[in-house]
């Protein structure tokens, strides 16, 4: 028996057991969110929620402005193997008093632009300067909380991090209840929540890195940090177009419905946005500390991007084709629509979800200018095709677009990290999952066309038991056992 399995599999262990700790708190929080998402319909109407999407990105491009890629440079030079606790503690008081320095000016410059041209987003997108603010101050406090939060993470301790996530959530919400519903004050109610809900938490995420910080700023480790964090700049501004343009290019060529509907869409398959947030909290410090460690350590990232991309294709499909039920059963008739974006922008997340075990060879190496590279030709292709498709589909144009620019993002990162740091693929699983995420959306298409009945939800859950049963034949054959088979080294 190769004597690498029992640490491989401890490790693996360990890794699950961290993800499931990562998202229990994101899970609660999408749990409630699901639960109130129906009252908000019922408050908002579809219009409303697209004029929110466009808030919420707005929001996150100007995050994006203030952190300028500090908290991946100050978690590279932490988890580095020759780092002294000393020169932990440095580097995260530096990378802390970096952020804030630079949260403060950018918000400030924001603000000014954002006087400068409100009549412009008001008449043009019903966004308010007042909003703008809001949208802001809410930037300013959850990238500080995230700083923290990552710090925590590097510790590897996840209770303390899923307490803070889960108690920010939840005050989020609660905020959100009371001024949206009991306050009516709609879209504007429910930015100023989340903004409240962060600045409230930021005393408690500063006091519990305290052990962590010093009154020390060293200049050495500040340029090291914004050489090595400077590329996420660009990559983060990428992923912001990748992830933002279609909301402002259908408020454009289409209307703030069809915004709102796309939106919706995105919201029934956050389910997968949860998942791969909790995955990716937990792969990053497991990878490298997997690296650092463990001789089998290419042959563990193989079987893992299998079985994940496996299991994000089932979870995507799942939620595509149950989509339509949940909004029959919980919103207005306005917002069904929604259902038949879902098989695009699941499987979209679903390949985007893979990204951080594909794209670690780049880390690796230290060529994060990889990542400019290849977000920026996703978010040109993006551009692109919602440029195509958008003016005659709406929405269906702009889910297809992101289905499309992701699988290319997708090809980039395999490609380049194979080159750069080989890792023995499984390519006959891939594959196999590729075409059935293939088959899914054909099914999905088809059903979508048929009118609502109990046969079409016996249809879909054959379907879906069927392709099960397949997918385990492949990954799972009698000859092997499920719980080595992940992390067996082939040597």
């Amino acid at each position: 028996m190769n004597r690498t399995l029992p640490s491989a599999v401890s490790k693996l262990n360990s890794l699950v057991k961290d993800t499931a700790i990562y998202g229990l708190a994101d899970f609660i929080f999408k749990f409630i969110s699901f639960a109130t998402f129906p009252i908000f319909t019922y408050a908002l109407n579809v219009t409303e929620f697209g004029i929110f999407s466009l808030l919420i990105t707005m929001s996150t491009l100007f995050g994006l402005l203030m952190m300028c890629g500090f908290n991946s440079a100050m978690q590279r030079l932490c988890l580095d193997s020759t780092t002294s606790l000393e020169n932990r503690q440095i580097i995260i008081s530096t990378g802390l008093w970096c952020l804030f320095s630079n949260a403060c000016l950018m918000g400030s410059v924001l603000l000014v632009a954002a006087f400068i041209y409100q009549n412009f987003l008001k008449e043009g997108h019903q966004i308010t300067l007042e909003m703008v603010l809001w949208s802001i101050l809410s930037a300013m406090a959850m990238q500080i909380n995230t700083f923290c939060l990552d710090i925590i993470r590097i510790e590897f301790k996840p209770w303390k991090y899923t307490l803070l996530n889960f108690t920010q959530n939840a005050l989020l919400i609660s905020l959100a209840l009371f001024l949206v519903i009991k306050l009516q004050l709609g879209v504007l109610g429910y930015i100023a929540a989340t903004s409240l809900a962060y600045l409230a938490l930021m005393p408690f995420c500063l006091w519990m890195i305290r052990h962590n910080l010093l009154f020390r700023f060293n200049v050495i480790f500040a340029k090291q940090m914004l050489h090595f964090g400077y590329p996420f700049i660009f990559a983060g501004f990428g992923y912001w177009m990748f992830g933002s343009m279609d909301r402002w290019m259908l408020s454009e060529f289409s209307n703030y419905e069809e915004v709102g509907l796309y939106s919706i869409a995105f919201k029934i398959a956050s389910v997968l946005i949860f998942i791969n947030f909790a995955f990716g909290q937990a792969w990053t410090p497991f990878a490298l500390r997997a690296h650092q460690s463990d001789p089998a350590y290419r042959s563990s990232y193989s079987r893992l991007m299998s079985l994940w991309f496996f299991a994000l294709i089932m979870i995507s499909l799942s939620t595509s084709l149950f989509g339509y039920e949940f909004l029959m059963l919980l919103t207005p008739p306005e917002y069904w629509q929604a259902a038949t974006l879902l098989p695009y922008i699941c499987l979209s997340l679903a390949m985007y979800g893979t990204t951080p075990i594909l794209a670690m060879g780049i880390m690796i190496e230290k060529k994060t200018y990889h990542y400019s590279f290849a977000i920026g030709i996703a978010a040109a292709s993006n551009f692109l095709l919602n440029w195509m498709f958008i003016s005659d589909y709406g929405a269906q144009g702009a889910s297809f677009a992101t289905l499309c620019s992701n699988f290319i993002l997708w090809i980039y990162y395999l490609r380049c990290s194979q080159r750069l740091h080989p890792i023995p693929i499984e390519s006959k699983k891939i594959l196999f999952c590729l075409c059935m995420a293939a088959f899914g959306l054909i099914f999905n298409f088809w059903i979508n066309t048929l009118n609502w009945n109990y046969e079409i939800l016996a249809y879909k859950c054959i379907f879906l038991m069927g392709l099960l049963g397949a997918c385990f034949r492949v990954f799972f054959p009698s000859s092997f056992s499920v719980a080595s088979l992940p992390l067996q080294h082939n040597g």
